[in-house]
């Protein structure tokens, strides 16, 4: 087994895991595999997030799925580049990052691709406050980004991380996580 890549916890009775190809749900102290149909057999589930009663997943080759509370249905990415991470304060504003640079943007329809301050980079992970400030991390050439989405463009903050006396160089980032906008 792969072990589990990524877990959301929409309340303290339900809990979602995603393991390779599987998800996996536990409710009520029992632990359901969730069916979810994966055309492609190399495709992996790398992340998953959830808000207004829905979760989505995202993984290899640009899956995404979106659980609509009875079954997970594809959506269109319009990437093949990898997702490793998603994030969103409601329905209508959701993030997925990846390989290669890819940024995508969910408005409540359909995924868009936005452009990422670190061009080419490898974001692992995305986070925000609110739809107006959010932070996607990742690496470069073997060193940590910060990108920051200010609700119109996404900036390199990398330079700014750097010059705190306590980050330099920065290490490759794999994580974000943000309480509040101010």
């Amino acid at each position: 087994t792969a072990g589990f890549a990524d877990v959301f916890a929409p309340s303290n009775s339900d809990v979602w895991f995603i393991e390779g190809r599987r998800v996996l749900r536990l409710q009520s102290n029992t632990i359901t595999e969730i069916p979810i149909t994966l055309n492609d057999p190399n495709t992996k589930l790398g992340a998953l997030w959830g808000v207004s009663g829905k979760i989505w997943l995202v993984g290899t080759g640009g899956t995404i799925f979106q659980w609509d509370g009875t079954t997970f249905t594809a959506q269109n990415s319009g990437v093949s580049s990898n997702l490793n991470a998603i994030w969103g304060p409601d329905g209508q504003n959701l993030w997925a990052v990846g390989d290669n640079g890819t940024v995508l943007r969910y408005n409540g329809t359909t995924w868009a691709k936005q452009t990422a301050a670190s061009e080419g980079a490898t974001f692992t992970s995305v986070f925000g406050a609110d739809a107006t400030h959010v932070w996607a991390v990742g690496t470069l050439d073997g060193q940590g980004v910060v990108n920051f989405y200010d609700g119109t463009t996404w900036t390199d903050q990398t330079r700014q991380m750097e010059e705190k006396p306590a980050v330099a160089p920065m290490n490759p980032l794999s994580a974000v996580w943000a309480a509040n906008s101010t």
